[in-house]
């Protein structure tokens, strides 16, 4: 599965990391003071999502390391 996430830098210099792609309807992003934090606060989302998608009993047919994210800035 492929997702494309957008970085964003505000003016306090915060990043944001958002998607429009979703997994089973959750949605999930990523935020920090670094891009890296905020990548690696967005695959953790990511997963979050995963997650919560099956506890709510939604057929979840992909697992984290299959994921594949492209970042654009």
């Amino acid at each position: 599965m492929k997702i494309t996430a957008v970085v964003e830098k505000n003016d306090n210099n915060f990043y944001a990391i958002t998607s429009d792609d979703v997994i089973a309807g959750c949605h999930f992003g990523g935020y920090s003071y670094s891009v890296q934090e905020a990548k690696a606060d967005f695959m953790e989302g990511i997963k979050e999502s995963l997650v919560t998608a099956k506890e709510l009993g939604k057929d979840v047919a992909v697992l984290p390391e299959e994921i594949e994210v492209e970042f654009y800035t």
